[in-house]
């Protein structure tokens, strides 16, 4: 081969790194897990392939905590921004960040979520139904005072 088909043929290997260029979002000396809440629904659906990165690497955070917690998480929006969620669970005001995508060990931290009050919900999910009311008793008639008389021993004869 010529040097100018290996030169091609070297040019064409490198045409599909090029087009996933990875893309750094953030460098911080935070550890990972201050990235965000861990959403454990949201992590679980990670591990079943349901909640990912369309590409994984394309958008990074890079954290580089000296005393543990350095990572490299991956970055998706809940626009849709290199998200793959086909059961429709992020919310449009969020970030996602992956740990171990791909994996059945993923975590998903969430960015720009609000924590809610109680008795509130996160925007964007389902309202959660009212818990259902018990029955009151009904009313008890008042019974008459006899001397003597108990519940055990019934009324005096």
């Amino acid at each position: 081969m010529s040097r100018q088909g290996t030169a091609l043929l070297l040019a064409l290997l490198a045409l599909p790194t090029a087009a996933m260029a990875t893309e750094n979002m953030l460098d911080s000396q935070s550890p990972y897990w201050e990235a965000g809440p861990r959403d454990p629904k949201l992590s679980q659906a990670c591990s079943l392939g349901r909640f990912n990165e369309r590409q994984m690497g394309r958008y990074v955070v890079r954290l580089h905590a000296k005393a543990g917690g350095a990572a490299v998480l991956g970055v998706a929006k809940g626009t849709g921004l290199n998200l793959w969620d086909p059961d429709k669970l992020a919310v449009a005001t969020e970030d996602y960040m992956f740990r171990l995508d791909g994996t059945s060990a993923c975590q998903v931290f969430v960015g720009g979520r609000k924590v809610p009050l109680p008795g509130q919900t996160r925007p964007g999910s389902p309202a959660q139904p009212p818990a259902p009311a018990t029955p009151a008793a009904p009313p008890v008639p008042p019974q008459p005072t006899v001397p003597g008389a108990s519940p055990q021993n019934g009324p005096p004869t």
